[in-house]
C-alpha cells in the first residue's frame, strides 16, 4: 500500500475510535470506507490498465455504501441493547 492509503486507513481508524456511540462509529467507518477504496482502486488501476468501466463498477459499489449508511445504522442502534443505568455505558 502506498503511504497516502496507510494514511487514510489510520484517519479513519482514529475516528472511529474516537465515536463513542455505536451509530456514530458505524456511521464514521461506513463514510470513511469509499474514500479509501477509491484510493486503493484508482492505484490499481494505474499500475495494472484497469478499464473505466470497471473503474466505475467499484465507485458504484462504495455510493451504495453511503446511501444505505444510516438504514444500516438505524438496525444497528435497534438492535443494541439498552444502556444499563449503573453504568451509563453501552456494553
Amino acid at each position: 500500500m502506498s503511504a497516502e492509503l496507510d494514511t487514510a486507513i489510520e484517519s479513519l481508524r482514529a475516528k472511529v475510535e474516537a465515536n463513542t456511540s455505536v451509530g456514530s462509529s458505524v456511521l464514521a467507518l461506513i463514510n470513511g470506507f469509499p474514500a479509501i477504496l477509491a484510493t486503493a482502486v484508482a492505484e490499481a488501476a494505474a499500475a495494472a490498465g484497469v478499464r473505466p468501466d470497471q473503474l466505475q463498477a467499484i465507485t458504484d459499489v462504495g455510493d451504495t455504501l453511503v446511501v444505505e449508511s444510516q438504514a444500516f445504522v438505524d438496525a444497528v442502534a435497534a438492535n443494541t441493547p439498552p444502556v444499563p443505568s449503573s453504568t451509563g455505558r453501552r456494553p
